[in-house]
């Protein structure tokens, strides 16, 4: 019987991918977007973890790039842009909302301290699960079994009672090796599809 369902953040409850951000950062403040990715793919592991923190990622980058401006307008224009950009899917947190008067709802992601902190402050997504395993608190990154572990152990539930939605496939097959069912996310009307043939049911 299935009692808990974990979701993934970007790219399902936050539909849009997250490279449109710093795309956008790029051209708002007229700097090379493509040395901007390439920097942040350097450190993407040790933001997620919680190693780097953002600040420090983007006062190397602006090291490598030459860029003017502090790292401070560029955090602020990071999180302006972040939330023009990354609109929730608010379709699917309503579903949530009926789905915690009887399941348990966690929230798996990687994510970075930065973008953690504004998500708290601004939106309030984070109070619809628990628990919530964010990669940047806990040092560890999906699709790392230890993560499916811990958030299992949080759970205090089988791996077998517990779904986990996410938008990459790597992420499933992770999951599911360790016995959990597994939806890879590609839009609501299909995910209501799988969730009812595991045997969700909100009535």
């Amino acid at each position: 019987m299935i009692k808990a369902i974990v979701f993934d953040m970007g790219g399902v409850l936050l539909p849009e991918k997250i490279e449109a951000v710093s795309q956008m950062v790029s051209k708002k403040m007229g700097f090379d977007w493509s040395i901007f990715e390439e920097v942040k793919n350097k450190y993407t592991h040790d933001l997620c973890i919680g190693k780097v923190r953002v600040d420090e990622f983007i006062s190397v980058f602006k090291k490598e790039s030459g860029v003017k401006e502090t790292v401070e307008q560029i955090m602020a224009v990071w999180e302006e842009t972040y939330w023009e950009i990354l609109v929730p899917n608010n379709e699917l947190l309503s579903f949530i909302k009926e789905l915690r008067k009887k399941y348990k709802v966690a929230l798996l992601s990687n994510i970075y301290d930065f973008t953690a902190a504004f998500l708290r402050k601004r939106k309030g997504l984070f109070d619809l699960f628990e628990p919530c395993i964010l990669s940047c608190d806990v040092g560890l990154v999906k699709p790392d079994k230890a993560i499916y572990e811990l958030t299992l152990k949080k759970l205090s539930l089988k791996p077998e009672e517990c779904i986990f939605i996410d938008d990459k496939e790597k992420n499933i097959v992770a999951a599911k090796e360790c016995g959990m069912n597994g939806i890879l996310f590609k839009n609501n009307k299909k995910l209501f599809t799988d969730l009812k043939k595991l045997g969700v049911v909100l009535k």
